[in-house]
């Protein structure tokens, strides 16, 4: 069980051919109204990317496959 605080972060390699298939299980328990949980992608705030986030106590996924940015709460 990791315990993040503050800035935390988990790094883990890029994912390659997620366009076929990924698969991705989080448990987490919030300690914050908002925050990062995933980050998959190119340099931030460029590029596509899925994230998953914590906003006003609520889960988002977001995602950008090339057609502009997606959010699916």
């Amino acid at each position: 069980m990791l315990d993040f605080r503050g800035f935390s972060f988990l790094e883990v390699p890029k994912i390659n051919n997620g366009a076929r298939h990924v698969s991705i299980e989080l448990w987490v328990m919030i300690r914050a109204p908002d925050g990062l949980i995933l980050y998959n992608g190119q340099e931030m705030g460029k590029g596509d990317f899925i994230a998953i986030l914590i906003k006003n106590s609520h889960i988002q996924f977001l995602f950008d496959l090339g057609s502009g940015i997606g959010n699916a709460t």
